[in-house]
């Protein structure tokens, strides 16, 4: 699913970056009337029926300084997919690892756990025995059965706990449920345990790379260009254009032509705004 956010937001950027373009518009109509148009002291009248055609490229300044921060921020955006994947792959390591050892120590202590039951129960049994026979203190024996009963209970939380290890183990390898299989015991090395790192390094190292500050790095960004774009959004905007003209009129001395020019315009509203 992370890497799915993460596509998304790449695909996103690359609109984002497409939106900076020029833009570039082809048009054509078709017009007609009953009457032809024209005053009085006209002699010439234009057509009833013609067919105009343009292809225009226009540019707007103001335009391209907003889009290039949106395409800043979906930048930040595509970071933040990352983190939050480097989040989910580094949690799902540890679930792997944690899920495979407490699985492993199931697979090798049940059978000691199901003697240590059953010693416990029949423990207990001589215990009852011993007192209905007065061979024992009622006082001890009873306090002799509560640390075996609560010997028993952890026993069974403990095969609970160890048992569901290994669900979870099948869970995260996409092992068909009920399909039983054997965890094999990796070979130990012996590594030097000394830490090569200061603990003020170590402490260092792990803020500039938690994936949850970093994210919180990148959305502070994204908020410092928001700022931006708001500022961008008071000035006015400047559109340049040019385009190439074809008109059927044939009473037109150039039917065809080409035309450029420059608008400004500004929205006072966006002041207050």
């Amino acid at each position: 699913v992370e890497l799915y956010n993460e596509a998304l937001s790449s695909r996103k950027l690359a609109t984002a970056r497409l939106d900076t373009l020029p833009k570039l518009v082809s048009s054509a109509t078709y017009s007609g009337r009953n009457k032809n148009s024209g005053n009085t002291g006209s002699v010439l009248f234009p057509d009833k029926e013609k067919f105009q055609e343009d292809i225009s490229l226009s540019w707007n300044i103001l335009d391209f300084g907003l889009s290039y921060v949106r395409a800043q921020q979906a930048a930040d955006e595509v970071m933040v997919a990352e983190e939050r994947r480097r989040k989910i792959v580094n949690r799902i390591s540890e679930d792997v690892r944690t899920a495979y050892w407490r699985a492993y120590a199931a697979q090798v202590l049940t059978s000691n756990l199901q003697s240590l039951e059953r010693e416990a129960g029949s423990a207990m049994n001589n215990s009852r025995a011993l007192s209905r026979r007065r061979q024992a203190s009622p006082l001890a024996a009873l306090t002799y059965q509560r640390e075996l009963v609560g010997i028993q209970q952890r026993i069974q939380r403990l095969k609970k706990d160890l048992s569901l290890a290994k669900l979870q183990l099948a869970a995260l390898m996409n092992i068909r449920p009920g399909e039983n299989f054997a965890l094999a015991q990796p070979k130990r090395y012996t590594h030097s345990t000394r830490l090569k790192m200061s603990t003020e390094n170590m402490v260092h190292a792990a803020l500039e790379n938690r994936p949850e500050i970093r994210d919180i790095q990148y959305k502070l960004r994204i908020n410092s260009k928001e700022y931006k774009r708001a500022l961008l959004e008071l000035l006015p905007g400047v559109n340049l254009f040019a385009s190439a003209n074809f008109d059927s009129d044939s009473y037109l001395l150039n039917s065809n032509w080409i035309g450029w020019g420059a608008k400004a315009s500004w929205n006072a509203m966006q002041v207050f705004k």
